[in-house]
């Protein structure tokens, strides 16, 4: 349904989108087969990654062998590589893969949301901020109708929680605009959010106001009045939600949150949800790092993998020389204590990713050293916390190892093989990564058995489930809680 124009005066243009009832398809799983298929010479064993390993459009699946790689899951064709897939997570029990992606961020308020998809593919959700566009089907719906204030101009769109579609128009500058719309009703009490993007500002391209939220009453026209998007009090970085991680029972989930914030430098702070949290919620701060005078920005986070450590996390920090891995409780992040690894074999040892040994011993971390005048290496290390003891399991000169990933019995590790680690300022927001194109290689936790896996990927998640295993949809999800989505300092 697209939008139509008309200009009553120089001063007022009416856009209205006839999107009731209108609601985006179920992103479907792709490959001829049942996915769960490449399960079965594996031993209930498989490894999901993201293929290709610079578009990061699709999610595919193969034996820890190397046999049975196969189409799983991709996002729509139109995506552009930075709204593609980030990082995955297995469930503990396998029942659904765990990811980022901003492939659907102009019907979000997050540029950058997680969600999750069973092993069979059939069934894919919004875990942050639920529902997602494609389960609005259900809601009842109610018209929304405002006018937008803003000094923008050129290209810009409006999203309201809730709606099949943003609205998309060419603003004039110092032109006003009347916003009407359908959209879903996501519950009594609940605040629908509504966010104007502008790509050409001078400042953030995400704009929020501070009464920029709709209870949506169903069969009825909500007249908000006029919004204000100020050229500067409005201007926020765009939140992103990126490096989840499943609690070792399932029920919640570990995430890095860059959150909605007028702060030139934003830190990314750790969030933590219910794997079935309420609707359009987003959890709650688990650590706030502007707590801090000039933090470096954290990148990674994993939880524990046992009972014994349900609460413990791993987590890492950007810092100038040497990256740091942090160790501490989700009940009292702030007492999270560095992990000393000895000394940098080189003058700069950048951590790339850290994945917990299965029986919660240790870790495995992926290192990567370098010095002018001297050949890097890309390093696997595994550290016990029995002995403090950092041991290499393997060394790779002149080339990088990034992303990993630990078979669920210990035995073998998955990862990253690429030329060296990238240059570019997205290394200082979300951590060093491998320059891709690169490739999945695997090796045995005593170093021995080095082999590629396959040859074009990243982003690799090792579990083992049952074929076929998949939560039943909540019927119990009730939409009465809400998080307020923007605040300042």
């Amino acid at each position: 349904m697209l939008p139509w124009l008309s200009a009553p005066n120089t001063a007022l243009v009416v856009l209205l989108m006839l999107s009731a009832g209108a609601v985006a398809a179920p992103l479907a799983p792709v490959g001829g087969e049942d996915a769960t298929a490449a399960l079965s010479d594996a031993g209930g064993s498989v490894i999901a990654y993201v293929s290709s390993s610079t578009d990061n459009q699709a999610i595919r699946l193969v034996n820890p062998d190397g046999t049975g790689d196969r189409a799983f899951w991709r996002v729509p064709t139109a995506s552009e590589p930075g709204d593609g897939i980030g990082t995955l997570s297995w469930h503990p029990d396998g029942a659904e893969l765990l990811f980022d992606s901003g492939h659907d961020w102009q019907r979000s308020m997050a540029i950058r949301d997680l969600y999750a998809v069973t092993p069979d593919g059939s069934r894919f959700r919004r875990v942050s901020s639920p529902p997602g566009p494609n389960e609005y089907g259900p809601y009842p719906t109610g018209t929304v109708t405002f006018i937008v204030d803003a000094i923008e101009q050129g290209d810009v769109q409006i999203y309201i929680d809730g709606a099949a579609e943003p609205v998309k128009y060419s603003a004039g500058l110092y032109d006003v605009y009347r916003i009407t719309q359908t959209v879903a009703d996501l519950g009594d009490g609940v605040r629908q959010y509504i966010r104007l993007w502008d790509p050409e500002t001078y400042s953030y391209p995400c704009h929020f106001s501070a009464n920029g939220w709709v209870d949506v009453v169903p069969g009825q026209v909500n007249d908000l009045g006029t919004l204000y998007f100020g050229a500067v009090s409005s201007d926020f970085a765009c939140p992103r939600m990126f490096s989840a991680t499943w609690f070792h029972d399932g029920s919640r989930l570990l995430y890095l949150f860059r959150e909605a914030t007028p702060d030139a430098s934003p830190e990314n702070n750790l969030w933590q949800i219910a794997t079935r949290a309420p609707v359009n919620t987003i959890g709650s701060r688990v650590l706030d790092m502007n707590a801090y005078t000039a933090p470096g920005k954290l990148y990674r986070a994993v939880m524990g993998p046992t009972a014994a450590q349900a609460d413990q996390m791993l987590f890492l920090q950007n810092q100038a020389l040497s990256d740091v891995v942090f160790y501490g409780t989700t009940a009292n992040a702030a007492s999270s204590r560095s992990i000393n690894l000895g000394r940098c074999p080189q003058v700069t040892c950048d951590l790339l990713d850290v994945a917990w040994l299965p029986d919660g011993s240790g870790f495995v971390l992926a290192r990567y050293e370098h010095e002018a005048l001297s050949t890097p290496v890309g390093a696997l290390y595994r550290y016990t916390f029995a002995d403090q003891r950092l041991t290499a399991i393997v060394r790779l000169p002149g080339e990088a190892i990034g992303k990993l990933a630990v078979a669920p019995d210990g035995e073998a590790i998955v990862f990253e093989r690429g030329p060296f680690v990238a240059g570019t300022t997205d290394q200082v927001y979300w951590g060093p990564a491998v320059q891709c194109p690169c490739e999945l290689w695997r090796v045995q936790s005593d170093g021995s058995g080095l082999r590629q896996l396959v040859a074009d990927g990243r982003a690799p998640a090792w579990g083992r489930l049952a074929p076929g295993a998949g939560p039943e949809p909540d019927p119990n999800l009730t939409p009465r809680a809400w998080l307020p989505f923007v605040g300042a300092k």
